[in-house]
């Protein structure tokens, strides 16, 4: 294989490893022509298109392109904003710019979209602040440590840079910097909640390096955690297309951080009395009287089963012991339940959205019913949760 060929396949890895794809690619559009919109606190903002069109990366340097990703400054010498994880990508290696570069130039096509206008609120949509942002954020080095292995090195490298770990897992203030004394300790998203990443037992600190790797591979694992929302796009896009190597590397080095605990939540052991029958015939009665364990029944049983035990054989999650129920709130579930879980590469976890099926008031009905069945009472949604991370979700999650 040629040089260049050589080159611009490390790229796609990078780009891979970095998951530039699922920020800059709506669903079913091209691929890295940008348009996805992110929901923030102060407004939508929208990815850019970076193939190599006049409407992309075409009149980028090399040094131009670097700056963008590193520093997050456009060509034009004007700043992104933080939507673009650069408070990460600071730390890629000139080697791997170098080859990001030739790989979105000579093999990306070109697509000519336009890129959207930003929908921010006054004082944000005012650049030239995030100037003084920036000046807030963390500058640590991400350098060799000596003392540690090469597959502990390679792992920091991914978790801290090129995965951009922290960027969901780790808190952040009103600034919307990132927490740093709590880092990988979890995160709200919006409509998901990103879970705690650190070695506690709150967080993976029963997990074997093997079921870390078997997670990141295929979005699940034998301990029953399942993937969805971002981390299963991340899956989907990054993870499961990495090596074995580059996965084990970021289970050892995951394992090695900071032990963050957060709040515990103790499952119980209740079982489900409602028949299944019985459920089946209230809903199409009287849906909207149907108490939790009635709801569990009539959408539920079917897949997870009439006691919550699941069918490990068919790949359908058990909601005994489910890590979703250690949480510290029921976003997830919520999410869950309202969107859907669809995976797009070859993992079969897929699980049907129900928000046009279930009102807001059912789903807080059977969320609160879950967590108290196989959590506790001390994790609990609302009507107002509900309803707020329904407005958060694509137009089209009810529509599957």
């Amino acid at each position: 294989m040629r040089a260049n060929d050589l080159l611009q396949e490390k790229g796609h890895y990078i780009a891979t490893a970095a998951d530039c794809i699922a920020c800059h690619t709506t669903p079913g559009g091209k691929p890295y022509a940008g348009g996805r919109a992110f929901l923030t606190p102060f407004g939508t903002v929208y990815s850019t298109n970076i193939t190599p069109s006049s409407n992309g990366i075409a009149n980028i340097t090399e040094e131009q392109f670097a700056k963008s990703v590193r520093e997050g400054i456009r060509a034009d010498g004007k700043n992104l904003y933080p939507a673009m994880p650069y408070t990460e990508y600071k730390n890629i290696t000139d080697d791997d710019i170098h080859a990001l570069y030739a790989f979105f130039k000579n093999t990306v096509p070109s697509v000519s979209q336009k890129n959207l206008t930003n929908n921010l609120k006054f004082p944000f949509n005012i650049r030239y602040f995030i100037k003084f942002w920036n000046l807030f954020q963390d500058d640590e080095k991400i350098e060799t440590v000596s003392s540690e292995s090469p597959q502990w090195n390679r792992g920091k490298y991914l978790v801290e840079v090129l995965s951009h770990c922290g960027t969901c897992h780790t808190p952040r203030n009103f600034m919307m910097s990132e927490k740093t004394s709590q880092k990988f300790s979890g995160a709200s998203l919006g409509a998901w909640y990103a879970p705690n990443i650190t070695p506690s037992s709150e967080g993976i600190g029963n997990w074997s390096t093997d079921d870390l790797t078997q997670y990141l591979k295929t979005g699940h694992n034998s301990l029953g955690a399942y993937a969805g929302g971002e981390m299963l796009e991340a899956v989907d896009h990054s993870f499961s297309k990495m090596t074995n190597e580059d996965l084990n590397a970021i289970a050892v080095y995951l394992r090695t951080v900071e032990k963050i605990g957060t709040k515990q939540i103790v499952l119980s052991d209740k079982t489900l009395p409602v028949d299944p029958l019985f459920a089946l015939n209230a809903a199409q009665s009287n849906p909207e009287k149907m108490d939790g364990s009635t709801l569990y029944q009539a959408f539920c049983a079917s897949c997870h089963g009439d006691h919550g035990q699941g069918d490990a054989l068919n790949n359908l999650p058990s909601m005994r012991g489910n890590p979703v129920f250690k949480l510290p709130n029921t976003d997830n579930i919520v999410a869950a339940i309202l969107q859907g879980v669809w995976p797009e590469g070859p993992h079969t976890q897929g699980m049907p959205a129900f928000s046009h099926r279930l009102s807001d008031d059912q789903i807080v009905k059977l969320v609160n019913f879950l967590t108290t069945t196989f959590g506790n009472n001390a994790s609990q949604t609302t009507l107002q949760r509900v309803q707020a991370i329904r407005k958060t979700l694509p137009p089209n999650s009810s529509a599957q």
